[in-house]
């Protein structure tokens, strides 16, 4: 499941005084204080945001069901004749439970 991901000036605004209260004494600022003073012009992202907003909309180009491939196993299944390889499904999840270690490795070590 895709779900869209919108991020309002107020969840924008949210997020900056939670930062800027964990690096200073600088008070919050209400999404309406920041409009009437004008405070709130310019955000710069970082590379990660950056990152973050391709990954996005590679996703949001993705189709969200390939019908392809969704159709024949639809039929099997409907039919009774659909038959889950039992060591196919072990290996890949074994092989994504190694992946997902070493990716909790190397960013402990990034860390670091």
């Amino acid at each position: 499941m895709i779900d869209k991901v919108n991020t309002s000036s107020a969840a924008i605004l949210q997020y900056s005084n939670a930062r800027a209260a964990q690096t200073s004494n600088t008070p919050p600022v209400s999404p309406a204080q920041a409009q009437a003073s004008g405070s709130v012009e310019q955000l710069s992202l970082s590379a990660d945001a950056a990152k973050l907003q391709g990954l996005e909309q590679v996703i949001r180009d993705a189709p969200v069901v390939d019908s392809a491939k969704i159709e024949p196993i639809r039929q099997a299944i409907s039919n009774g004749t659909y038959e889950v390889d039992n060591n196919a499904v072990a290996e890949k999840l074994i092989a994504s439970e190694r992946s997902l270690d070493n990716s909790l490795v190397a960013n402990a070590r990034a860390s670091r």
